[in-house]
């Protein structure tokens, strides 16, 4: 409720407790302008954040809560407005299939509003071959 209400607006903004070698991930969370900012100026900077964080082998809660969090605002503010930005995403990965699998699955499997804004936007995600061919069985369940 808290992310909601930040979101809005309402409340304080939210500030993730930074932790060594996940300070880009977090400052991208905490400054959403900042990201809006690298992400128009060079997408590919924030793609090389995501790479960087899935290239390092230590996962903790904490550590997957602020990689949710990154695509949880990939999907806010910039797919939500453009949704077809996915597949610069996608092109980005192609060449690391597992790891695009990973952010696609989390994008469209573990972020809370993903599925509302394609509703919302009646967007099809078969329309996104290249999407969907990254899609494990609990993303397909969800949309096809």
């Amino acid at each position: 409720m808290e992310l909601l209400r930040s979101i809005e607006g309402k409340a304080s903004k939210l500030s993730m407790p930074s932790e060594e070698r996940l300070e880009a991930v977090i400052q991208q969370i905490n400054d959403v302008d900042q990201m809006i900012r690298m992400y128009t100026e060079n997408k590919t900077a924030l793609f090389d954040i995501m790479r960087d964080f899935l290239a390092e082998d230590h996962s903790t809660p904490y550590r997957d809560h602020c990689f949710t969090m990154l695509l949880q605002n990939y999907g806010l503010y910039i797919l939500y407005f453009r949704f077809e930005e996915i597949h610069a995403l996608v092109n980005y990965f192609k060449n690391t299939p597992q790891w695009c699998g990973i952010i696609i699955n989390k994008t469209f499997a573990d972020t809370i509003f993903i599925q509302r804004m394609m509703r919302q936007k009646q967007i099809e995600i078969t329309a996104y071959p290249d999407v969907i061919s990254f899609f494990d069985e609990e993303a397909e369940k969800i949309y096809i």
